[in-house]
C-alpha cells in the first residue's frame, strides 16, 4: 500500500508545482497572445528552417514539440537597417562537433509573432546573427553571437547590435520572467520513491515489531510464541553439484523488477527529461541501464536455473532441447510483437530477437561446460575452490573472443567514404564538408544495412532530429550482439559467484571486485568523456565500454541486493520482486497495451509533469498486475 499512496502523493504535489505553477504564470505572461502552448503538438515535418520567422510547433531547432522543455526568445532588431534581412544560426550542445544551421530569416517586416523562437531548455545553445547573403558565420560577417543555457518557460529578449563587428560580440540578452526549475517534477517522482521505502523500512524493522509483540502478550503478561522463518536466504552448496533444496534467490528477481519497471516507466513518456530518456548517441542515461541488465540477469539466471535442472536428474541433451525451444521461442515473439505486418518492412533485429541469441549462445556454451566437467575427476584443491569460478569454464574466454571481434570489425573493416574506426553518429553536419553524411554507426551500421537492408531495420535513428543522418542504424544489430553475449557472460559469472562460494565475504569481494574491474575498464576505454575516449560509451552501437559499465554498476548492485534481500532479510524485494517473477509477462503487456486506457492517454498539457505522471501511473498500474499475478501464482514461462 506504501507504493500506491505514494503515487498519489507524487500527483498531487507534481500538479501543484509544476502544471498550475508553470501554466498558471505562462498564461498571465506578455506572450500569451504570441504563442499558443495548447495547439503547438505537431507531429509533421520538423525541419528547423522557415522563410520569414520561426516555427512554433517545434523548439526552433526542431528537436521536440514545444509544449514542454522550451524557454521564448524574441528577436528585437534594434536600429539596423530597415532593408536588411537577417539570417538566425543555432545549434545545441547535444549535437557533438556539429556546424550552426540556418532556423530563420528576420526583416523589419516580419510580424513580432514571428520574430519569437521557441528553444530548447535540456542544453545549451549557441546563437549567431549574419545577413542572409552568409554562406556560413565567420567572425567577419557575425552581428552578434550567444552561448547560453536558457530555463524553463523563461522569456527572454535578444536585441540585435545596429553594425557589423569585425570580431564576434555577444548579443545583447535581457530576462523578462524568471524560468522555472526544469527538474520539479522528477525529484518528486524519485523523492517520493526514497521516502516511500524509508517509511517501509521504518515500520517494518522499528515499529511493526514493537506493535506485533505488544498484540501478542496475554493477560497474564507472558509473550505468546511468534514463528518466523529465520532461514538465511542464501546458496548453501560448496561444489559444483546444487541440491533439489536450492533456494531461488530473491535478490535476482528483484533485480529483474528494477530493469522491467524503469521499461514500464520509460515506454509511457519518462517526463522526456535528458537523464530519463536514452541517450541521442554517446553518453548514457538512466534508461540505457534497462536493456543491458535484464541481459546481465539472464546470465545470472542461466546458472541457476541448469543446476536446477541438473539437480533433478534431467539429461543434458533434455535441457539442450528446452533451452533451443526458449531461444526460437524468444526470437520469434520478438518478430511478431511490431506495431505493423507489413513483410517488405518488417524490422529482423530487435530486443527479444537478441535475447534469443543471447541466450541460446551463452547457455550452450556453459552447459557444454557443465557436460566437461562431469566427465572429469572431482578437483577439491585450495587453489582450485578459491577459484573455481573462473576456471573450467568456457564462456570467459567465449566473452572475450566476442568482444574482440567486435572490437576489431569496429576498427579494421573499411566502411566506403568514411574514415577507419568511426563510431560517431555521421550526418550533414559533422566533419567540414558533410563527408560524414554517410558514416552513421561506422562499421555496426554498415554491415546492418548491408545484412538486413535498411528496409527491416529500425528506419529512424534516435541521433536524426539532432544530427539530421538520414542513414538507419539498428541498437539491436548484428555487432552489437557480440557484445551483449560478453555481457551475458558477465551475469554468468555472477550466478557462479552467489552459487560456488558459501561464505557471504567471499561473495562480496568477488561480486565488488568484478564491478570495480568492469567499471574502470570503461572509464580507461572511454577516457571518462562523452565522446572523445578510445571507445566512447553508446548505447546504440552497444560499444564495448557500454558494456563494461552496465555490467560493473550490475555487480554492485547484485552485490547490494544480496545482501540486503538474501543475506540479512532486511528487505523482501516486494514490490519489484513481483514485477521480476512475471517480467516476460510485463514486457509482452507494456508492448502491446501501451497505446490503450488505462495504460496511457493523449497528453492533455503535453509539459514535463504530465509526462512524468504518465510514467509514474503505468509503472504502478503494472505493479499492482504483477502482484495480482503474483497473488493468483500465475507466471508466464517460455
Amino acid at each position: 500500500m506504501m507504493w500506491k499512496f505514494s503515487s498519489v502523493i507524487l500527483v498531487a504535489i507534481s500538479i501543484i508545482l509544476d502544471i498550475d505553477g508553470v501554466m498558471g504564470n505562462l498564461v498571465e505572461s506578455d506572450c500569451d497572445s504570441i504563442i499558443d502552448f495548447g495547439n503547438s503538438v505537431d507531429v509533421g515535418d520538423p525541419s528547423p528552417y522557415v522563410e520569414d520567422g520561426f516555427k512554433h510547433s517545434f523548439d526552433a531547432l526542431g528537436i521536440h514539440p514545444s509544449t514542454y522543455g522550451v524557454a521564448l526568445v524574441q528577436f528585437n532588431l534594434g536600429e539596423v537597417d530597415m532593408k536588411k534581412r537577417f539570417r538566425v544560426w543555432m545549434q545545441t550542445d547535444i549535437c557533438i562537433g556539429c556546424k550552426l544551421v540556418v532556423v530563420a530569416n528576420l526583416t523589419r517586416e516580419t510580424r513580432t509573432k514571428r520574430k519569437i523562437a521557441t528553444i530548447d531548455t535540456t542544453y545549451r545553445t549557441r546563437i549567431k546573427i549574419t545577413t542572409d547573403d552568409t554562406a556560413y558565420p565567420s567572425t567577419d560577417d557575425t552581428y552578434c553571437e550567444l552561448w547560453y543555457h536558457f530555463g524553463l518557460i523563461g522569456e527572454y529578449n535578444l536585441t540585435i547590435t545596429s553594425t557589423l563587428h569585425n570580431r564576434t560580440e555577444e548579443c545583447n540578452l535581457q530576462i523578462w520572467k524568471k524560468p522555472f526549475y526544469e527538474n520539479t517534477a522528477s525529484l518528486v517522482f524519485f523523492g517520493t520513491i526514497f521516502l516511500g521505502f524509508f517509511i517501509a523500512a521504518v515500520w517494518f524493522h522499528c515499529i511493526k515489531g514493537r506493535v506485533t509483540k505488544s498484540w501478542t502478550i496475554n493477560h497474564n503478561g507472558s509473550t505468546l510464541p511468534i514463528v518466523e522463518d529465520q532461514t538465511p536466504l542464501t546458496v548453501q552448496e560448496r561444489n559444483d553439484k546444487p541440491t533439489p533444496t536450492s533456494t531461488r534467490l530473491k535478490s535476482v528477481d528483484t533485480f529483474r523488477g528494477v530493469a522491467i519497471m524503469l521499461l514500464a516507466g520509460g515506454a509511457y513518456g519518462d517526463g522526456h527529461y535528458w537523464f530519463v530518456s536514452h541517450a541521442i548517441w554517446s553518453g548514457i542515461t538512466v534508461a540505457d541501464f534497462m536493456f543491458p541488465w535484464f541481459v546481465f540477469i539472464m546470465g545470472t539466471s542461466i546458472h541457476l536455473s541448469i543446476n536446477i535442472l541438473l539437480s533433478k536428474g534431467q539429461s543434458y541433451p533434455s535441457i539442450y532441447k528446452k533451452l533451443v525451444s526458449r531461444s526460437i521461442t524468444l526470437f520469434i515473439m520478438g518478430v511478431c510483437i511490431q506495431p505493423h505486418n507489413d513483410f517488405r518492412t518488417l524490422r529482423i533485429p530487435g530486443v527479444l530477437q537478441r535475447f534469443g541469441i543471447t541466450y541460446f549462445i551463452v547457455s550452450s556454451s556453459y552447459l557444454l561446460s557443465r557436460r566437461l566437467q562431469a566427465r572429469r575427476t572431482e578437483r577439491t584443491g585450495q587453489y582450485y575452490m578459491m577459484f573455481r569460478d573462473v576456471i573450467d569454464y568456457l564462456e570467459l574466454p567465449l566473452a572475450v573472443c566476442c568482444m574482440g571481434i567486435q572490437v576489431l570489425v569496429t576498427f579494421i573493416l573499411p566502411v566506403p567514404g568514411c574514415p577507419l574506426g568511426y563510431q560517431g553518429p555521421g550526418g550533414p553536419l559533422v566533419g567540414e564538408n558533410g563527408e560524414l553524411t554517410n558514416c552513421t554507426g561506422g562499421a555496426s551500421g554498415y554491415i546492418d544495412r548491408l545484412f538486413f537492408t535498411e528496409a527491416h531495420i529500425i528506419p529512424k535513428p534516435r541521433c536524426a532530429r539532432i544530427y539530421h543522418s538520414t542513414l538507419s542504424v539498428d541498437p539491436e544489430g548484428i555487432l552489437g550482439t557480440f557484445n551483449s553475449i560478453a555481457l551475458c557472460v558477465f551475469g554468468l559469472q555472477a550466478g557462479k559467484i552467489l552459487h560456488l562460494h558459501s561464505t557471504v565475504r567471499g561473495r562480496m569481494v568477488r561480486l565488488l571486485l568484478w564491478g570495480s574491474l568492469l567499471i574502470s575498464c570503461s572509464a580507461v576505454l572511454s577516457k571518462c568523456h562523452m565522446a572523445d575516449g578510445w571507445i566512447p560509451i553508446n548505447k546504440t552501437l552497444w560499444s564495448v565500454s557500454y558494456i563494461f559499465l552496465t555490467g560493473g554498476l550490475a555487480f554492485m548492485i547484485q552485490a547490494l541486493f544480496h545482501i540486503l534481500i538474501d543475506v540479512t532479510n532486511f528487505w523482501n524485494g516486494a514490490p519489484l520482486i513481483f514485477a521480476g517473477m512475471n517480467s516476460i509477462l510485463i514486457y509482452i503487456g507494456v508492448d502491446i497495451m501501451s497505446p490503450y486506457l488505462p495504460f496511457s492517454w493523449t497528453p492533455l498539457v503535453g509539459n514535463h509533469t504530465e509526462y512524468a505522471i504518465l510514467g509514474a501511473w503505468s509503472l504502478v498500474l503494472w505493479l499492482v498486475i504483477a502482484y495480482i499475478f503474483y497473488r493468483k501464482k500465475i507466471f508466464l514461462r517460455l
